[in-house]
């Protein structure tokens, strides 16, 4: 097997602690509104929130939000939905850590147990 760690950034800027099933179930229902095309949600942290948008020319567009504990600099990241809805669909525990530094660059899910999966956010044209 490859050295995964070598894909894990050793720091990371932002760490935020989010609950597992609420996002789970907000990133299910905007990505409804998606289409083959357009298939990725952005997260957008700021001010002590979370907001997931999603949107199609096909079929319209969809958000929602979330209070957290967030106070750094605002940032938004696109991820592919199934590949950000899959690791919370497992890891059961009720809430788990996003560690990021940027929106171009591996964002890690950790959650109990040494559970850890990365994900590379989606660049936007």
């Amino acid at each position: 097997y490859p050295n995964f760690r070598q894909v894990i950034p050793a720091e990371f800027k932002r760490v935020v602690e989010v609950p597992t099933e609420p996002l789970l179930q907000k990133i299910e229902m905007v990505s409804q509104v998606l289409s083959d095309t357009s298939s990725h949600v952005v997260l957008s942290f700021a001010n002590n929130n979370l907001a997931i948008s999603g949107s199609s020319s096909e079929i319209g567009e969809g958000s929602d939000s979330m209070s957290i504990e967030y106070d750094m600099e605002p940032i938004d990241v696109s991820f592919n939905p199934g590949f950000l809805s899959d690791p919370l669909k497992v890891v059961g525990i009720p809430a788990v850590t996003l560690k990021m530094n940027d929106p171009f660059n591996q964002v890690a899910i950790e959650g109990g147990n040494g559970f850890i999966y990365v994900i590379m956010p989606i660049r936007k044209k």
